[in-house]
């Protein structure tokens, strides 16, 4: 059994709360893309974790876990990740692995994003981790893989920076000690084992789908997948995680963003929601639930089922936003439209819900939430036309609940 999850937003949808509670009974969690840009945040029996790369179901003892052939590794968070497990008591001998088909970032490649976005007429807020620059090398077939260090390091002899040759000579046998060949592996899975494919960022990240050119440098969507030795069919289920309203960090579209007469709700639901970047620690801009940018996000990767994050920050809010469609120059639009200029233009067009104003961060069951917040996910569920099976009320892990198919209709 296979099953993949993505964020259907601008990343921090929740997705390391979502991938560590339906991780439990898995066998094996792979990370499909992305590098060191992008964070989870985790809170387990009041313990706080920070994973940049490792996937969040490391923390459950009966998992393996894999850096797939999508990614690119920063062997420097690498080892701090391990070095916060073994802090943590959190053995992980034998369940860390890293395909090595996974490219590697330099610190050539962090020189040059920061020289690059300094260059910019126009900023796109990356966080300088390096990982424009080493997906721009893997495309350009410049890149060094895991698979390359050690024997086959000489083909790259007079190419290299001497910063970079130092740094690979000294990273080399740490990072092939983790290495695997994903296609052996995957081949080698029994019908019965449990398999979850976690993504990286948000699907309006995508390289090719996202609020271009205002991206990610890597795939978000089921996209990255097939770099993973993973065919499309044999997923069984694809779970698409959205929280109770919209966020990004760094520059581009935000359509619903917060305007300065509500700066109150911003402050609170920054405040509530944790609101700051795990990997940037920058303050993320925040807006009302965008259900044009879902619906799109929802059609164009297939999601089955959802999971919808953050409910309880808008516990106390006596009418809930959310956006049903966008309005420039006398047109309506029911669809994101492509170009960014456009996109620019945009403005939302609301329907106001009303709040249901009851705390529900200690509701453990779907019957006991206020009829109001069902009422809520209900609209959601019937615009978006998937169903939302887990929801979120706090960062706890034990602060989930599920809701099977026959609770509740649709």
């Amino acid at each position: 059994m296979l099953v993949t999850t993505l964020g259907l937003q601008w990343g921090d949808e929740g997705k390391g709360k979502i991938v560590d509670y339906i991780s439990r009974n898995a066998d094996w969690i792979i990370r499909y893309a992305g590098g060191a840009n992008a964070g989870h945040r985790l809170i387990v029996d009041k313990n706080e974790y920070s994973f940049h790369l490792i996937p969040s179901g490391i923390l459950h003892s009966n998992t393996r876990v894999l850096l797939g052939s999508g990614m690119v590794i920063d062997s420097d968070v690498f080892r701090k990740e391990l070095q916060q497990l073994k802090q943590s008591g959190i053995s992980y001998e034998n369940r860390i692995f890293i395909s090595d088909r996974a490219h590697i970032v330099l610190p050539s490649h962090k020189d040059k994003d920061l020289k690059l976005e300094k260059k910019r007429a126009y900023k796109l807020g990356v966080t300088k981790k390096g990982i424009g620059s080493a997906y721009a090398s893997k495309a350009q077939r410049t890149g060094i893989r895991v698979c390359d260090l050690g024997k086959d390091m000489h083909r790259f002899k007079g190419v290299l920076k001497r910063s970079d040759r130092i740094f690979l000579e000294h990273n080399a046998e740490f990072l092939s000690r983790y290495s695997i060949n994903q296609f052996e592996l995957l081949s080698e899975l029994g019908s019965d084992e449990i398999v979850i494919c976690e993504g990286a960022q948000g699907f309006m990240l995508d390289l090719d789908y996202g609020s271009y050119p205002y991206v990610t440098s890597g795939p978000t969507g089921l996209n990255g997948i097939a770099a993973n030795c993973i065919s499309p069919k044999q997923i069984s289920e694809i779970i698409g995680i959205f929280k109770a309203y919209s966020t990004r960090v760094g520059e581009g579209p935000l359509f619903t963003e917060f305007k300065k007469d509500e700066k109150d709700t911003f402050e609170y639901y920054s405040e509530k929601g944790h609101e700051v970047g795990t990997t940037t620690g920058r303050l993320r801009r925040i807006g009302h639930l965008d259900l044009v940018v879902l619906k799109y996000a929802v059609v164009c990767t297939g999601a089955t089922s959802l999971a919808l994050t953050h409910l309880d920050v808008l516990d106390t809010q006596q009418a809930v936003k959310v956006c049903i469609g966008y309005e420039c120059d006398g047109t309506m639009y029911s669809y994101l439209p492509s170009s960014y200029a456009l996109q620019s233009k945009l403005k939302p067009v609301y329907k106001t819900l009303e709040g249901w104003q009851n705390p529900t961060e200690h509701v453990q069951k779907w019957d006991a939430l206020p009829q109001k917040a069902k009422q809520f996910i209900h609209f959601v569920e019937d615009f978006l036309k998937v169903p939302i099976r887990l929801v979120s009320v706090g960062p706890e892990r034990n602060q989930t609940i599920y809701r099977g198919p026959n609770e509740g209709s649709t």
